[in-house]
């Protein structure tokens, strides 16, 4: 009887400590229970995993994504004891001990006081708030990472430009020195059978920014009395969160016009309900609008992140381009654009939903005064089940939407005939990408060759372009070498009507009666196919003043690798400061054609003064307007 009254009373101190220690474990949130089945797998299965960790796994398994124990149990070796659970350990001494290589407990204090004067345990705050929020865990001094280890790329210029305590503290400067001169944002978020818990994250993501000078708007595209409940609740925490409810299902658009209607912010930004915003985005977006009051699109740079939080595939976009938005909704998210400009347009169209921000963009770039790029990665965007995040093919009918979008955008800039197919590769790879094929175009083109090498080359070149359609209007012969016999080039060109100019490109410029000056070497062979109308197509698109194109070599054929082909323009915007910029008015725009072997160049309102020296040792090929008629 004795000795079962002491095994009876032994299990039930060691079942107390069980409870205690889950208790402590559980108010710590610093047990990721979703990650540890995905590391115990059958083992903790079909138990409870915190009651498994407890039992069984403390001694090998890891409780959450930072805190690696057979590390931790390697570094405080002298002052842990062999029966010693290494998380309790670390949550009873924390800050003073580190969860592992990638956390530093005391340094995260240092950089955010406002986290170290709430008490919380840093790691917990981290996990829960801080990597939403684009805060940065730094590494444990004179930590190396073992050989084949772990950190991504990206993971890597993570830890290197997430925002610091400095960031934060400079923003805030630069809002303050601004004053008067910000913007108000209004964020605008649909809701339709939202996961609350992504939902939270989403409207917590607006909460926690760094500039106050925004309003959120709920927007309830549904009749459910619950989806109403949640959202109610929000307008609680904070006076600046609104909400609208539709009482029945309208639909993307319809939902953030009604969100927009009820708007009284300068500028619109457009959040879906699952996604993110990192802290300090409504403050770059104010800042960019201030520093440019004619903006009125602006966007910028995103990255992915899964429901643990981990972030991943980033996309750092080019500055605006117009020719590349007709190929593919770069702009992505963030999407910005000022009220006055949103409600003149009409907001979104019903019948684009699924695609409605790209035809959005579409029609606004056609008026927008000036577009604006903020080369940060401002906005997280949720890759889950039924997200383009993770393949277009979640949302098939956001792709066949797109070519419609394309299509009207070509009309309404005057460019008829053209076609738009999804591209070959987009659809293998399940992207949003598209070809557009331009028809005839009414532009006469002058093409100078420069010859570079022997006479064959030229016949075999001058021949192609006069089977070329639209044939070119006239040809001109630059001499390009001292080598090989310019009396046979010389014969040649006249047998097909081509004129040898010795006074080099400002005497061509002073007799060509063509739209376009196209400039070709020789040695180089456009391929058999409509390549004349793609260049021009692309000439006619608005505000083109540089169409590029892709230059192989014979002996790289396959490996597609292109030769650099740079051009310059008579005129060019100002250079904006600080790290957003853009291109804007009725400067020239840089864009890249369809067409493999050709480079144009558009002049505006007068002649072209370069020195033909100068001008041939630009680029292989290029092409200006000769004269304003």
């Amino acid at each position: 009887m004795h000795f079962r009254s002491f095994r009876s009373a032994t299990e039930w101190l060691a079942n107390l400590r069980l409870r205690r220690a889950r208790r402590i474990i559980e108010r710590s949130g610093l047990f990721d229970e979703r990650f540890y089945r995905s590391r115990a797998g059958e083992l903790a299965a079909s138990c409870d995993p915190i009651d498994h960790y407890l039992r069984v796994g403390w001694r090998e398994l890891d409780p959450n994504q930072l805190f690696e124990t057979s590390w931790y149990a390697r570094t405080y070796a002298s002052v842990l004891k062999r029966e010693d659970n290494p998380l309790l350990d670390f949550i009873r001494h924390s800050p003073a001990r580190n969860p592992g290589p990638q956390f530093d407990a005391a340094r995260y204090l240092e950089d955010y006081p406002d986290v170290a004067a709430s008490g919380a345990n840093p790691l917990a705050h981290y996990l829960r708030f801080g990597r939403f929020e684009g805060r940065s865990a730094r590494l444990v001094p004179n930590y190396l990472p073992p050989i084949g280890a772990v950190l991504t790329r990206y993971e890597s210029w993570l830890s290197a430009n997430a925002l610091s305590k400095t960031d934060v503290e400079e923003l805030r400067e630069r809002l303050a020195a601004r004053g008067a001169s910000l913007p108000t944002i209004s964020v605008i978020v649909p809701v339709y059978r939202p996961d609350e818990q992504l939902l939270a994250r989403a409207v917590e993501s607006v909460c926690r920014q760094l500039f106050d000078g925004w309003e959120l708007w709920l927007v309830n595209d549904s009749d459910c009395e619950k989806t109403s409940a949640i959202i109610d609740a929000w307008t609680v925490r904070d006076e600046r969160i609104g909400t609208v409810h539709l009482g029945e299902n309208r639909g993307i658009s319809a939902a953030t016009n009604a969100g927009a209607a009820a708007a009284r912010g300068d500028v619109l930004l457009f959040l879906d309900q699952d996604d993110e915003l990192s802290v300090d985005c409504a403050g770059e977006i104010a800042i960019h609008y201030a520093d440019f009051p004619a903006s009125d699109l602006v966007y910028s740079d995103d990255d992915k992140i899964d429901r643990s939080g981990r972030r991943y595939d980033p996309q750092f976009k080019p500055d605006w381009s117009p020719a590349l938005l007709l190929s593919w909704m770069y702009v992505g998210h963030v999407l910005t654009v000022r009220r006055p400009l949103f409600e003149s347009l009409g907001g979104f169209r019903s019948q684009f939903d699924g695609t409605q921000d790209y035809d959005f963009t579409l029609r606004a770039a056609e008026v927008a005064r000036r577009v604006g790029h903020v080369s940060k990665i401002l906005y997280h965007w949720r890759a889950i089940d039924g997200s383009t995040a993770l393949s277009a093919a979640e949302k098939p009918l956001s792709t066949e939407r797109g070519r419609p979008a394309i299509e009207q955008a070509l009309q309404r800039r005057g460019i008829t005939g053209a076609r738009v197919n999804p591209a070959e590769w987009a659809e293998c790879a399940g992207a949003g990408a598209y070809n557009v094929q331009f028809g005839a175009s009414s532009s006469t083109v002058a093409v100078i060759l420069e010859v570079r090498s022997n006479v064959d080359s030229f016949r075999r070149c001058i021949e192609l372009l006069n089977a070329t359609t639209p044939a070119p209007a006239e040809i001109f012969v630059v001499k390009r070498s001292h080598d090989g016999d310019w009396e046979a080039v010389a014969r040649l060109a006249a047998e097909f009507g081509a004129r040898c100019i010795a006074g080099g490109v400002e005497a061509i410029l002073e007799s060509c009666m063509s739209d376009m000056l196209l400039f070709l070497s020789t040695d180089l062979v456009p391929p058999p196919s409509d390549w004349l109308p793609q260049l021009l197509g692309w000439m006619d698109v608005g505000r083109t003043g540089v169409v590029g194109a892709r230059i192989r070599r014979a002996s790289r054929m396959s490996s597609g690798r292109p030769a650099t082909c740079t051009t310059t323009s008579k005129r060019r915007s100002p250079p904006d400061s600080g790290r957003t910029s853009t291109s804007a008015g009725p400067a020239p725009t840089r864009c890249s054609g369809t067409a493999k072997a050709i480079s144009w160049c558009r002049s505006r309102r007068r002649r072209r003064t370069t020195r033909s020296g100068t001008l041939a040792s630009t680029a292989s090929l290029s092409i200006f307007r000769s004269r304003t008629r």
